[in-house]
């Protein structure tokens, strides 16, 4: 079993980790076993060993009482030890050919079991065989993701429409094909309902009609209900019946305030109109500048159209099947971008009532690969108290744009099969009315080809690359900047190419604006980005310190942490989300106890590091100096939680309830870097 179990693990490219595991753990088990029974009956193993191997030649008759040494025992436990901690490397980090269960096992980030793997390979049940199979990655590749998909058959959408507008109809049974209608009842008057569907105005309802009086009679229903549901918007032959009340609807009707967007269409006019951006009384639309775009990540920048303008075009634009990828790299206004464009296609439906509806998904700590397309528009829904098959059916008809936005925020992206499978998710909202557009880093993809798979090739996406900004388009974003910083910054960008590469991003133009006087930059002999985020992110802190010194005398302090120990907790907070792989969001649980392994953890000096002139105290956190922790310390906890979470540069997710985020993704970058030196945290 050993040289079994050594064999796999020399050509486990042929092999996959259940063959290892199986091999390996018995060839230990055997080797435990002589080791204890050497030990129980006080004999040598080598004499054992010895004998077992020379008796079929006839060597040697019967073993030699050699009596067990202490030194041998111990050299066999060490041996054993070591063997099995080689075995437990060896098959937790298995480098050979990966099974079907084996992946799908790392796609749910479960830990490698030994006894799972023996006794997946030792079942006999059809479905274990087939999670045995090697795993191939390019089968995974075979299929067209943007394949699209057949879209609903007109009878089984008017029946969910019919009861998502009328929840007193029920309809039992099968669609009746030879007359084109679904039978049910009205809850309330016991009425027999009727549901006939047509892509065409009927010129004839009394072969219908006589239908349902027969059916009325088997039933013993008195009153019919028929209602005749046209997928175009001819007008209805004019038709009355006695006994039989006539009701008339189209695919127009049934989807006509089929949802109320009020409360969505308030959050996107407050984001952007009133929300204040970070450490500034500005908003998005004091700074937002439409940007330029490339067709390809090498071509030429087209200047002559703006970002915004295609879109439009590609939206009116009925003919084409592209959808719409926009990558850029960090800064580069991918989020605005999106907002922007939801913002301005609402306002436009004020004069222009057919427009698309936008929608904007934040993909933010998805797993898309394990939701429906009806559950991933359900995550967006809820929030707004709007049910996700409404939106469904609008979506089928052409009346959304779904912008599905950070593709490279999702959860579980781990590797290429795991990239596919959100794609995969997102593709099958494709339907042939559809308009998609996602959002996110190309470097998220590990190359062109993987690339070129989950957005697909030109003839089915337009791929736009975000082009930085010139310098025209500068000097519009900082029209809100007073003139001397406006035109020092210009000047600065137009002379010193790396400087210009700094503002070129959206985002670090911001930053760069704000910080020009109050840091110093024109005296700055070198700026690059990670300095100007580094000083972005001091200055927030220094902001937020500040609130707490002007705080009047006869009221208590709401702050509990001086400004270097919040710069601490949110290095620790952002090496927390790395070190367990999450993307930009963190729930209120994994916040709260990385804030218990940071106070566990920090250093003393920490604390006395602080700036002496600004009368923050420099006690260490953890000291009786500082705080009341042996009487108290339950209170404390909670007063840090509230610091960390409300002075910090952490906000709130309005993607997904009760989860945070740092208020740039480029913060949580950068802070775990070897400058802030974070502390070393659990997992």
């Amino acid at each position: 079993m050993a040289l079994w179990a050594f064999y796999i693990w020399w050509k486990r490219h042929r092999y996959t980790r259940e063959r290892f595991a199986f091999s390996g753990f018995f060839a230990l088990l055997g080797f435990g076993t002589l080791f204890l029974g050497s030990l129980s009956l006080n004999t040598s193993m080598i004499g054992g060993l010895l004998f077992a191997l020379l008796k079929p030649f006839g060597l040697i008759s019967r073993p030699a009482p050699l009596v067990l040494t202490p030194m041998e025992a111990w050299l066999f436990a060490v041996l054993f030890i070591g063997l099995v901690y080689a075995y437990i490397r060896v098959f937790t980090a298995w480098a050979g050919q990966k099974s079907l269960a084996q992946h799908e096992q790392e796609q749910n980030r479960e830990a490698a079991s030994v006894l799972r793997d023996i006794k997946l390979l030792l079942s006999r049940k059809p479905e274990s065989r087939e999670k045995r199979a090697p795993y191939r990655e390019d089968a995974e590749l075979e299929h067209d993701l943007l394949e699209r998909p057949e879209s609903l058959v007109w009878h089984e959408r008017t029946r969910q429409l019919w009861l998502l507008r009328n929840r007193s109809y029920q309809f039992d049974g099968e669609y009746d094909p030879a007359h084109s209608c679904w039978l049910g009842e009205e809850k309330h008057t016991g009425a027999l309902a009727v549901l006939a569907c047509y892509q065409e105005a009927p010129q004839d309802l009394s072969g219908l009609v006589d239908y349902a009086r027969e059916v009325a009679a088997n039933r013993a229903r008195t009153r019919i209900k028929l209602i005749v549901a046209l997928k175009n918007n001819a007008s209805p032959p004019e038709e009355t019946f006695a006994d039989c009340r006539l009701i008339y609807t189209s695919e127009a009707a049934l989807l006509a305030d089929l949802v109320d967007f009020s409360n969505y269409f308030a959050d996107i006019c407050h984001r952007v109109e009133d929300h204040k951006l970070m450490d500034s009384n500005l908003t998005l639309l004091d700074v937002y500048t439409s940007s330029s775009y490339r067709k390809e990540n090498k071509g030429n920048t087209v200047r002559d159209q703006t970002l915004e303008t295609f879109i439009r075009d590609w939206l009116q634009d009925d003919n084409t099947e592209c959808q719409l990828a926009l990558l850029g790299e960090y800064g580069q206004g991918k989020s605005t971008a999106s907002f922007l464009l939801c913002y301005h296609l609402i306002k436009q439906r004020d004069e222009h009532p057919d427009t698309r509806i936008p929608i904007l998904i934040e993909l933010r700590g998805k797993n898309l690969r394990t939701l429906t397309p009806e559950e991933l528009l359900a995550t967006w829904a809820y929030r707004y108290r709007i049910d996700a098959q409404a939106l469904l059916h609008l979506h089928l008809a052409g009346r959304l744009l779904l912008i599905f936005e950070g593709f490279d925020e999702i959860d579980l992206s781990g590797d290429t099969e795991a990239r596919i499978g959100h794609f995969r998710t997102l593709w099958r909202l494709n339907y042939p009315e559809a308009k998609l557009i996602v959002t996110g880093r190309p470097n998220f993809f590990l190359d062109s080809r993987e690339l070129r798979r989950a957005l697909g090739n030109a003839e089915r996406t337009h791929t736009l690359y975000l082009a930085p900004f010139n310098l025209d388009q500068i000097a519009e974003s900082l029209r809100e900047a007073d003139q001397s910083t406006r035109t020092e910054i210009l000047n600065l960008a137009e002379k010193d190419e790396k400087f210009y590469e700094v503002v070129a991003r959206p985002s670090l133009l911001y930053a760069v604006s704000l910080l020009w006087r109050r840091e110093h930059l024109s005296q700055r002999r070198h700026i690059d980005s990670a300095l100007v985020i580094d000083l972005f992110i001091r200055q927030t802190l220094k902001r937020q310190q500040a609130k707490h010194d002007k705080s009047s005398f006869d009221t208590p302090p709401f702050m509990v942490l001086n400004s270097a120990e919040r710069h601490y907790f949110m290095s620790g907070i952002a090496a927390y989300m790395a070190a367990k792989q999450l993307p930009n969001q963190i729930d209120g649980r994994q916040l709260e106890e990385a804030v218990e392994q940071l106070v566990a953890a920090i250093p003393d000096a920490v604390s006395q590091s602080v700036d002496a002139v600004r009368d923050e105290d420099p006690h260490p956190l953890r000291s009786e100096a500082r705080l009341e922790w042996q009487t108290k310390s339950a209170e404390i906890m909670r007063k840090i939680n509230t610091d960390v979470r409300a002075c910090g540069l952490l906000v709130t997710d309005p993607s997904k309830d009760g989860n945070f985020r740092f208020a740039h993704k480029s913060y949580m970058e950068l802070l775990p870097g070897p400058d802030h030196q974070p502390p070393i945290l659990e997992g």
